[in-house]
């Protein structure tokens, strides 16, 4: 508990460095003290509130010190002008149906017929065709411009975050000889890329481009008019990689390896294993690779089988997370992966019993234990959605109810049809048969959903106050549910994540 709760500092101390402005110096000067006293007063009453204390200044200086010191070698010193400029493509390409956006990393901007380095990355919007590639190395030339915020949306901060600091349109561009990226990603990336040529062989369309949507995050062939009926409805989320997709990978995993008669450490094994592959599968990205280490913690927590512990590991990942990048924290992506992560180690057990109870239903695990999981993981990430996209659309409450459930099963239909595909493309053909149907109606749920919503609620700026009564509301029933399961229960401690006696 000790541990948890000195993380949980740390992630105040970053939150509190971000609107305070706080300087670098006097914040050293004080977690030196900090730490002084912390080590001084160990053994007294004192030792815990100073170790706290610590954590907070802790975090907060690293959020300071990772704040970058302008200089006259930035990017965006440019901003306003034409410029000639040079780099490598960094990371796989935002592909889209009308546009593709690409960052630009590593570059040089030519000036009197010189080559000069410069810090800081640029987006470049550009027509979809031809594809660009990561790695590549190009020229490019066009007006260098600020990014354009929305009222809903600080679109230049978000992108601050991440380091890059302006935007360049449909530049000229020109392509230069030689692979800059890294050797290890470049094979992941191209699987990725492959992943979508055999999804579009497999499944008619919007079928396959609403498939990649799923388990790629791939929205480039989605057509608009299916984006829409998913905005609508407040169920884009399904289209985005984040920890609330890849933990159903795990939780289907673990739940079909039991079924076919392993063990528990088999098939939280096993689980490992098949979460490697699906990293790979669907590209090892940093994103995927922040929502892969949130699974991972569900494979942990079934392994250690302690109530505590799974929030323990939940929050020592984030402190990991946020020590490599303390701006992680502001990241939607993060913040779904967390919540979805937290939501089900918290509910899903509440609501596994509550569905059990439905006749004919409950004797189906196959059917109760993705359920639960989805609704759980849902019940947290939905305001996150709310704040991030400022609306909440009426019939969202009722949308994610009926068509969240579809999920976890077209993401095991679809996967398993695509990776048959790759070797034994007949067979493939006949496992895909078998998807359509989910995907189906995902698209007419979506669709009639959309139509039955009408009018959504779109406030002009949605206060945090009643999102945080909603999270407080949503603690207090933890809490309670969790003093009625401290009674003495048959088998596993009270708060595993799976009671498999009922599997």
């Amino acid at each position: 508990m000790r541990l948890a709760i000195t993380v949980l500092f740390w992630l105040l101390g970053i939150v509190l460095a971000n609107l305070l402005h706080l300087p670098l110096v006097p914040l050293l000067l004080a977690t030196g003290a900090a730490l002084l006293l912390a080590a001084l007063w160990r053994p007294t009453a004192w030792g815990k509130p100073t170790l706290y204390l610590t954590a907070l200044l802790l975090g907060a200086t690293r959020l300071v010190w990772a704040q970058p010191v302008p200089t006259t070698d930035d990017i965006d010193r440019a901003i306003g002008q034409r410029v000639v400029l040079r780099g490598t493509i960094a990371g796989q390409p935002d592909r889209r149906e009308d546009r593709q956006n690409v960052v630009l990393g590593a570059i040089a901007i030519e000036i009197r017929g010189r080559s000069e380095a410069r810090r800081g990355q640029i987006i470049l919007q550009l027509s979809p065709l031809p594809e660009l590639q990561y790695g590549a190395n190009i020229k490019v030339s066009g007006l260098l411009t600020q990014p354009a915020n929305t009222p809903s949306f600080d679109y230049r901060a978000y992108l601050q975050r991440q380091g890059i600091t302006a935007v360049m349109k449909q530049p000229a561009v020109t392509h230069l000889s030689g692979f800059s990226g890294s050797r290890l990603l470049q094979p992941l990336l191209q699987m990725n890329d492959a992943v979508r040529a055999i999804a579009l062989q497999l499944l008619p369309e919007p079928h396959a481009s609403l498939l990649l949507g799923i388990i790629l995050g791939v929205k480039a062939t989605i057509p608009k008019h299916v984006l829409a009926d998913f905005t609508t409805t407040g169920t884009s989320h399904i289209l985005v990689i984040s920890g609330w997709n890849i933990t159903l990978v795990v939780v289907n995993a673990i739940t079909l390896l039991l079924m076919l008669g392993l063990a528990r450490r088999q098939a939280d094994w096993a689980a490992a294993v098949i979460l490697v592959l699906y990293v790979c599968f669907v590209g090892a990205t940093p994103s995927v690779m922040r929502a892969a280490v949130m699974a991972s913690l569900v494979i942990l927590a079934d392994l250690v089988g302690r109530p505590g512990d799974p929030w323990t590991l939940l929050l020592v990942a984030c402190g990991l997370l946020t020590l490599l990048d303390p701006y992680s924290i502001w990241d939607v992506g993060f913040q779904l992966s967390a919540l979805a992560t937290a939501g089900l180690f918290a509910f899903t057990p509440a609501l596994r019993e509550l569905l059990q109870r439905i006749p004919f239903a409950g004797r189906s695990p196959l059917l109760i234990e993705p359920l639960a999981a989805t609704l759980g993981a849902s019940a947290l990430t939905l305001p996150i959605l709310l704040l991030s996209f400022g609306q909440l659309p009426l019939v969202a409450p009722l949308a994610n109810l009926l068509l969240l459930p579809l999920v976890p099963f077209t993401m095991a239909f679809g996967t398993l049809s695509i990776v048959i595909g790759w070797l034994l493309p007949p067979l493939g053909q006949i496992v895909a048969f078998f998807t359509w149907p989910f995907l189906q109606c995902l698209l007419v749920g979506s669709h009639l959903l959309a139509k039955l919503s009408g009018t959504g609620l779109t406030p002009p700026s949605i206060d945090i106050w009643p999102v945080t009564f909603y999270y407080a509301l949503l603690a207090l029933a933890w809490v309670c549910y969790q003093q009625q399961t401290q009674r003495p229960r048959h088998g596993r401690a009270a708060g595993g994540m799976w009671d498999h006696h009922d599997v």
